[in-house]
């Protein structure tokens, strides 16, 4: 009530003077075009978006800088309907877009700008990954260390025959379709090839400063590992060793669309991948170890899915969860505290990719397939974090494919001391590349952030100045006057450029909140405007404590505000208690409740709760 009351203030002063400024306005030509360049101005939020966030929508693909660990500004790319769950619905953020008309030739150029320094900044992360892998390598090897991570590996069981029946028809398959001494005689080819770690590294040029002077050479660790990646998968096919019991998941969730037709794609599946796992036998591709490793998985699941009738999967994340000796009493988690919504999100999501699986093209299976394995790995963790069978921890690491690493032992003949000089000089080279991205991709708040880099990227898409104010209507220098903080860019974006359409996407909590307003009535404000008696939210970990949300409020903001800031002082005062049980949790979610509310106070809002699982 309270909110409609405010609505109709603002909205009479709103009229009276949008009608006088209406006709100061200057007429804008929008001519006719199906390419915009749409910014996308984000609304501030508690943390490191408190002054908002900018974004530039190109067709269906999103282009924003955020900021990583090591103070990293970085390109993101990611498709619309990615971008704007992530931040309209589970942070709960207003979206503005401004659409300006563009040639397509505007359009592309802009794009291939994007896509090109987006392509250049991935290859740089990847040098700077493959060197610290490498020191890693030679350091490891310099202790008397030759074991090394490969992905796939932890699936599988160490012990011979351990497969059973699956892996002896597996081999038998293989020998019969390409000989019965193929994988023999392409393991002998394979070892007398054998790399060893002993690539001698030049020392470093005092000269060298910047990422590109340093040559490209394939890295070692890749070449190591490729190799002990596709001589584990042989091995595991030769001596017939099965899956470890613990890397497969199942639910006990009713298995309400595994029908007939359900099983007849996992049989076509599983068709899929055998002649999936011969094809990569008969490959000449280094790289085909983990492939092989995971299909061979994927083979295992299978089968034991028609054996037991019931669906079970190769375990999706990175870190396998830890099993309790026995029950004892739950902590306080995110995930604990909303586990039904969890549970029924998860349930939810894997009986759609079952659906998907059900009715999906078969070329496109094993996409579908990987779907399953994500959303039933999810669900297990839930049911047994429910039953409190296994420690709480945030596993959702996902690596795209199954990727759990099991260790394998490094051929290695150099000496010590070789390797300890080989890790000196890879430590030179990867202090100079760390020190060029700190200076190529370095984040700053008034010179280099999410907007200045935004604009920086744009202007270099055209030939000078008046290209740009003749395509875009307007011009400025990144970091110009206030135009670092986005929301003062989002006003020179609107006011300065040809902008022919605005596009305004409420947040998730606003537009619930006007969806029952019409439903049940405007007295749910008493219900819905504070987070005790709330439906549509629910309190987070991550979220400061707070009592009233003011996001649709303006006159009234202070007062309520006000409350929000004693309740988190309250709350930060309680946490010094709590300290020792909680590790300062409460503390430390009423300091950021306490600060957050401050501008409230001063007419503004930043904090408003978050959403981490809904519905798409």
């Amino acid at each position: 009530m309270l909110f409609r009351v405010e609505k109709k203030v603002l909205i009479c002063f709103f009229l009276i003077f949008a009608s006088i400024a209406v006709c100061s306005i200057p007429v804008r030509a929008q001519p006719q075009s199906s390419f915009f360049l749409e910014f996308i101005y984000i609304d501030a939020t508690a943390g490191e978006a408190a002054a908002g966030h900018s974004a530039i929508k190109l067709g269906q693909t999103v282009f924003h800088y955020e900021f990583h660990p090591g103070g990293l500004l970085l390109l993101t790319r990611q498709s619309w309907d990615s971008f704007r769950y992530y931040y309209n619905d589970l942070s709960n953020r207003t979206l503005i877009l401004n659409a300006i008309p563009l040639p397509e030739s505007a359009f592309r150029n802009i794009q291939h700008t994007f896509l090109k320094q987006y392509i250049a900044q991935e290859i740089d992360l990847e040098r700077h990954h493959n060197l610290k892998a490498e020191y890693q390598l030679l350091t490891n090897l310099s202790q008397g260390n030759k074991d090394i991570a490969i992905d796939g590996l932890g699936f599988f069981s160490s012990i011979p025959g351990s497969g059973n029946l699956t892996a002896k028809k597996l081999l038998a398959t293989v020998e019969n379709v390409l000989g019965r001494d193929f994988l023999s005689q392409t393991l002998r080819n394979l070892e007398q090839s054998a790399p060893v770690a002993e690539k001698t590294y030049s020392p470093l040029s005092p000269e060298i400063n910047i990422l590109k002077t340093i040559p490209d050479s394939e890295p070692q660790i890749i070449v190591l590992k490729d190799f002990l990646t596709l001589k584990e998968a042989l091995l595991i096919l030769l001596k017939k060793k099965g899956l470890q019991i613990e890397t497969l998941v199942h639910s006990a969730h009713p298995d309400e669309t595994n029908g007939e037709i359900f099983w007849q794609r996992l049989e076509e599946l599983q068709q899929y991948t055998l002649k999936s796992i011969l094809r990569l036998l008969g490959s000449d591709r280094a790289d085909r170890g983990r492939a092989l490793l995971i299909e061979i998985g994927r083979y295992h699941a299978i089968e034991r899915s028609f054996t037991t009738g019931k669906l079970h999967t190769l375990y999706p994340f990175k870190t396998l969860w830890t099993f309790k000796k026995k029950a004892s009493s739950k902590s306080r988690h995110d995930a604990i505290n909303h586990l039904d919504l969890l549970l029924n999100d998860a349930a939810l999501f894997l009986e759609r990719s079952k659906k998907t699986f059900c009715s999906i093209p078969s070329g496109e299976l094993t996409i579908a397939y990987s779907m399953l394995e994500t959303y039933q790995g999810k669900l297990v963790f839930y049911e047994l974090l429910e039953g409190d069978k296994i420690h709480y921890q945030k596993l959702f690491d996902k690596c795209g494919l199954p990727c759990l690493t099991g260790e394998s032992n490094l051929p290695a003949i150099q000496s010590q001391d070789y390797y300890r000089e080989q890790a000196v000089r890879v430590q030179e080279k990867l202090s100079v590349v760390e020190k060029s991205l700190s200076s190529q991709y370095g984040y700053n708040l008034f010179t280099k952030n999410c907007s200045t880099e935004l604009i920086r990227s744009i202007n270099n898409s055209f030939s000078g100045k008046e290209a740009i104010e003749e395509t875009l209507g307007g011009y400025f220098l990144p970091g110009a006057g206030l135009n670092y903080v986005p929301f003062a860019l989002h006003d020179t974006v609107k006011t300065s450029f040809n902008v022919t359409h605005q596009e305004v996407l409420p947040a998730y909590r606003l537009r619930t909140l006007e969806r029952l307003y019409r439903e049940e009535g405007e007295y749910n404000w008493l219900r819905e405007g504070n987070t005790l008696g709330s439906t549509i939210y629910s309190p987070w970990e991550d979220d400061g404590y707070f009592l009233f949300f003011t996001d649709d409020l303006f006159l009234s903001r202070p007062i309520f505000g006000l409350a929000n800031l004693c309740y988190g002082a309250l709350q930060t005062l309680s946490g010094v208690v709590t300290a020792p049980i909680d590790d300062g949790l409460r503390f430390s979610r009423g300091l950021d409740g306490f600060l957050f509310s401050f501008p409230e106070l001063f007419f503004f809002n930043i904090r408003k709760g978050s959403f981490q699982v809904l519905d798409r």
